[in-house]
């Protein structure tokens, strides 16, 4: 094995392959290697935790699973808005293809409407019982801008 394959080993796995621990006995840069990681991994620990951080510690897997929930349930409320929208979309296309067939096609007859042309679009015909006096004073005046 080579130095760089050692050192890599000795700092990535808990336990050294049989190639590793017979290079690392031969070889003298790759021993103070390993005692410099050890140096840094021990400077590097932390503490052991005290008892008010204990307690803290004991609290917190509550508080956690709480804060979890609270945005489950959040996430719960929008997927069931969204999958109400989403089946209130299928059941109208489903309902106007249900529909569309009772649809008269383009060869159907269609009704026509009919129009009587006066020449007069603003005006409206005169009723039956209007009496001839009434339709002699019948005056139209526009209204004035001023």
């Amino acid at each position: 094995m080579t130095c760089d394959e050692t050192e890599v080993e000795l700092v990535t796995s808990e336990a050294l392959s049989p190639g590793a621990a017979a290079h690392l006995q031969s070889c003298a840069k790759c021993r103070a290697f390993q005692s410099s990681s050890a140096q840094l991994v021990s400077d590097a620990a932390l503490p052991p935790p005290s008892a008010e951080e204990k307690a803290r510690l004991s609290t917190l897997a509550p508080r956690v699973h709480a804060g979890f929930q609270r945005v489950e349930r959040r996430r719960s409320f929008a997927r069931r808005v969204v999958s109400l929208a989403v089946a209130a979309c299928l059941g109208a296309a489903v309902a106007s293809a249900a529909l569309l067939s009772r649809l008269p096609g383009p060869d159907a007859e269609q009704p026509v409407a009919v129009s009587y042309e006066l020449g007069f679009p603003d005006l409206e015909p005169a009723s039956s019982s209007d009496t001839e006096d009434e339709l002699e004073t019948f005056e139209v005046s526009w209204p004035s801008p001023y």
